[in-house]
C-alpha cells in the first residue's frame, strides 16, 4: 500500500493568528477532498493532508477549552505585552511565542482508519523520536503524575474525524513568559526547552528538518514541501527587482546615469544641485505609461463589447456614441 502525502507547509515567523488560518483552509481542504474525485472534475491536485509549520512572531497566550483566565489575570498578561487568544482545542491555558515551533497536523483519521487515542500516542512518539535524533535520549512521555520539566506542549482539536492544532516545541523560547501562569494546568510542574537541555542555542530552523523526519516516520507518510518561506523570498525578490527597474528608469530621466570615465552618480549629483527637485519628473512618466496601459485595456473591453451581438437600444457603448454623434 502507498504512502499517503502529507503536504508541509512552513509558514516561518508569523503571528499566531496567521498560522491558524492556515490551518483552517487546510482543515476545509481535507474536508472538500473527501467528495468523490469525479464530483470535481478530476483528480485532487494536491494532498488532502497537510502539516502547517510556524514560529510565533509575537508573544500570546492561548487556552482550550479549559483554564481560561480571570478578568484580572488576563488583564496582567496583556499588560506584559502578550496577545490572548482562546483555540479550539483540548487543554489548558499555555504560551506560544518566538523560539517555539507550532507544528498543527491536519490529518483525516478516518481515512487512516486511525482512532484518536492512537493519534495522540503518535505525537508523543513523534516528540521522543525527534528528542532522541537531538541527543536527549533520555526524554520521556510520562504519564500522571508528570514529573521533570515540560518542553512540549500538546493540544489536539478533531471534528468530523480531522484533527487540527497539535504541538509546541520550545527550541530557544524565553520560558519567563510561562512563570506568569500554570502551562496546561500543571500546578508545581517546570518548562524547559531544547536549548536548555542541550546547553546550546537551538533555533527553530535546526529542529524542522529532524521533525518532519520523524513526522514521516511515525504517521507513515511522505511529505512534498510548498514552502512559504521560500514564496516570500520569491515575491520579494521581485520587488527589489522591479524597485532596481524603476531606480534605473529615474536615473535615465534625470541624465544622472555616468558615462565611462565620469564620476559616479552620487559625486555628480553633488555638483548639479539642478536635478534635485526633478524626481517627480519619473513618477510623472510612470504614472502617464500606467495611464496609457489602462487606456489601451479599456479600448480591448470596449471592443470585445462591440463585437457581441446585443440590443444596441441596451448597448451602453452604443447609447454613449449615439448620444456624442448627435450633440455634433
Amino acid at each position: 500500500m502507498s504512502r499517503r502525502a502529507v503536504r508541509v507547509l512552513r509558514l516561518g515567523a508569523v503571528p499566531y493568528a496567521e498560522a491558524l488560518r492556515m490551518q483552517e483552509r487546510c482543515v476545509a481542504a481535507a474536508r472538500a477532498a473527501r467528495v468523490p474525485a469525479a464530483g470535481r472534475g478530476g483528480a485532487e491536485a494536491l494532498p488532502a493532508e497537510s502539516v502547517v509549520l510556524s514560529e510565533p512572531a509575537q508573544p500570546v497566550y492561548t487556552w482550550g477549552l479549559r483554564g481560561a483566565p480571570g478578568a484580572a489575570a488576563a488583564a496582567a498578561l496583556r499588560a506584559r505585552g502578550a496577545a490572548l487568544v482562546a483555540a479550539r482545542r483540548g487543554g489548558h491555558i499555555t504560551f506560544h511565542g518566538p523560539g517555539q515551533l507550532l507544528a498543527f497536523p491536519v490529518l483525516d483519521l478516518r481515512r487512516r482508519r486511525l482512532p484518536l487515542r492512537a493519534y495522540v500516542a503518535g505525537l508523543e512518539a513523534l516528540v521522543l523520536r525527534l528528542c532522541r535524533r537531538l541527543g536527549l535520549g533520555a526524554a520521556r512521555a510520562l504519564p500522571p503524575p508528570f514529573t521533570g520539566n515540560r518542553g512540549a506542549q500538546r493540544g489536539v482539536h478533531c471534528g468530523n474525524h480531522i484533527t487540527s492544532h497539535g504541538l509546541a516545541l520550545n527550541c530557544c523560547t524565553d520560558l519567563s513568559w510561562f512563570e506568569h501562569i500554570v502551562p496546561c494546568g500543571l500546578e508545581g510542574k517546570g518548562v524547559t526547552s531544547l536549548s536548555q537541555e542541550l546547553g546550546q542555542h537551538v533555533a527553530v530552523s535546526h529542529v524542522l528538518e529532524p521533525f518532519l523526519d520523524s513526522f514521516q516516520e511515525v504517521f507513515d507518510c511522505t511529505l512534498p514541501a510548498e514552502d512559504m518561506d521560500e514564496n516570500n523570498r520569491t515575491l520579494e525578490s521581485w520587488h527589489q527587482s522591479l524597485q532596481a527597474v524603476l531606480n534605473a528608469l529615474n536615473q535615465t530621466l534625470h541624465g544622472a546615469i555616468p558615462c565611462p570615465g565620469e564620476a559616479p552618480a552620487g559625486v555628480a549629483g553633488a555638483t548639479r544641485g539642478g536635478h534635485t527637485g526633478r524626481n517627480a519628473n519619473a513618477y510623472m512618466y510612470i504614472l502617464f505609461v500606467m495611464t496609457l496601459f489602462a487606456a489601451t485595456v479599456g479600448s480591448l473591453i470596449l471592443g470585445y463589447t462591440r463585437s457581441r451581438k446585443v440590443d444596441k437600444r441596451s448597448d451602453p457603448y452604443h447609447v454613449y456614441i449615439k448620444n456624442r454623434v448627435s450633440m455634433i
